[in-house]
């Protein structure tokens, strides 16, 4: 399947700025296996990337300024602007307030200094206003993997609108050629909420789980897998109860179910083998395993999943009959605590050694488990442990137009305030519903304790 073309004209045409005769060419360039699923031949995969990028102009010119707030001043340090702005007593990083009418052109991005960041493949302007808007401007270094990246990420925020009130992918306002031939620029909204990579406590622990359950929707709908997924690239508002992706470079989807899913094909990781998880896009604990892998260090209950999986994959592999797979993780092995090593080129950091403080970094689980699901870390399955950790009275947010929740509800005993004990049965409104010996009673989450006191 070729996702470009279930982009609407208007997507096509005015933002990714393709021709109806580039399009020609591109159709002509992408062999249809298939006319009812239009399975792509990957070989023109690079192609016609590479002509789809060379169609983008470079029409918006880029400013540089300090403040674009109507009231709000940014505070400073000597002569050095801080990345905080002051309104009275109150005090933001970016603030939700009104944008100067000045900063309103349409041909313009206006980029707030000293806000930014640099990733593996991308630089990235972190607070830039265009059209009055509060946005994102990201300069990706990748060529012709680019354009997979894009369509991926504007198929991902159309179905999102389309499909979900709970989950956001983030819409791209423009996208314009780059510094160099093939790089892009791309502009696009910031999402709202926190990093998990910036939570601790309870507050992590929710997050994940809402997390944990916009993964389900996503497998379940369009067979969804991020394949690089940590705190820095989801987020979740405690204000809308939403989680938002962004970053989808290693990206795969599948909505048809194709044996090809839409995502870029490299000869390096996740390479395009005949019925694969990596080519089907079928491996639900993947991302899973990831960002559990990258949270561990934020919270005690994380660190033991991540040790259970550890252990969890040995055995997974050892029994896995993909001989394909499990022969290029074997060798070398280092040390009686190191089941595998990591590919050529990575470093120390991303090998797995149970012995050290912070023994492996999340890069191993992104790239060595991709053909090896493990079922207790799929999001449903995760979701039944963690609801044990997290407060009674976030259920009931986690339950809202998900029928699945009453399957992952685990059996929890509960205390009531009069001394009596019970287990956990269902959720009724705003109650829970709890039996104690042969009889229900719907209590409040504030009438009982997961602790016996």
């Amino acid at each position: 399947m070729d996702l470009f073309f279930t982009l609407t004209e208007e997507i096509r045409r005015n933002l990714f700025h393709i021709s109806a005769e580039k399009e020609d060419e591109i159709r002509n360039m992408i062999e249809v296996e298939n006319e009812k699923d239009h399975t792509v031949n990957q070989r023109n995969y690079k192609e016609v990337a590479l002509l789809a990028q060379g169609q983008l102009p470079k029409f918006i010119v880029y400013k540089t300024i300090v403040n674009p707030y109507k009231r709000w001043r940014r505070l400073k340090d000597g002569s050095k602007y801080r990345n905080v702005f002051q309104w009275g007593n109150w005090y933001r990083y970016i603030p939700d307030a009104i944008i100067k009418d000045k900063y309103n052109k349409m041909s313009t991005a206006y980029i707030v200094d000293g806000y930014g960041e640099s990733g593996s493949y991308a630089k990235v302007n972190t607070f830039v206003v265009f059209q009055g808007k509060k946005c994102v401007l990201k300069k990706m270094e990748e060529d012709y993997a680019d354009f997979f990246e894009l369509v991926t990420q504007v198929y991902l925020s159309q179905k999102c609108k389309e499909l979900y009130s709970h989950i956001c992918v983030p819409d791209i306002y423009f996208m314009q050629r780059g510094q160099n031939a093939y790089n892009t620029d791309v502009c696009m909204a910031r999402g709202n909420g926190a990093f998990l990579k910036d939570l601790g406590g309870d507050n992590l622990l929710i997050a994940l789980a809402y997390v944990l359950r916009s993964l389900w929707f996503l497998q379940k709908d369009i067979f969804f897998m991020h394949r690089d997924l940590s705190g820095y690239n989801v987020m979740f508002d405690f204000k809308t109860f939403k989680t938002t992706f962004i970053d989808f470079g290693m990206t795969c989807i599948n909505p048809n179910k194709n044996d090809i899913s839409w995502q870029n094909y490299n000869d390096t990781f996740f390479i395009p083998i005949e019925d694969s998880h990596a080519t089907k896009c079928t491996n639900r604990s993947h991302d899973v395993l990831t960002l559990i892998a990258y949270l561990a260090s934020q919270h005690p209950f994380l660190q033991l999943e991540h040790n259970k999986m550890k252990r969890e994959m040995r055995s997974v592999i050892n029994k896995s009959p993909n001989e394909r797979a499990k022969s290029p993780l074997q060798s070398p092995r280092k040390s009686l605590t190191q089941f595998t090593t990591i590919k050529p080129g990575w470093t120390v950091g991303n090998e797995l050694d149970t012995q050290k403080k912070k023994p492996d970094g999340h890069h191993w689980w992104v790239f060595n488990m991709v053909e090896f699901p493990m079922q207790e870390w799929y999001p449903e399955k995760m979701m039944t442990r963690l609801l044990e950790e997290i407060p009674l009275k976030n259920w009931f947010g986690l339950r809202r137009n998900w029928a699945q929740f009453d399957a992952c509800m685990p059996n929890l005993t509960v205390y009531l305030q009069d001394g009596r004990r019970g287990i956990i049965q269902k959720l009724v409104r705003n109650k829970l519903r709890v039996l104690i010996g042969t009889e229900t009673v719907d209590i409040l989450p504030n009438e009982c304790t997961t602790v016996d006191l």
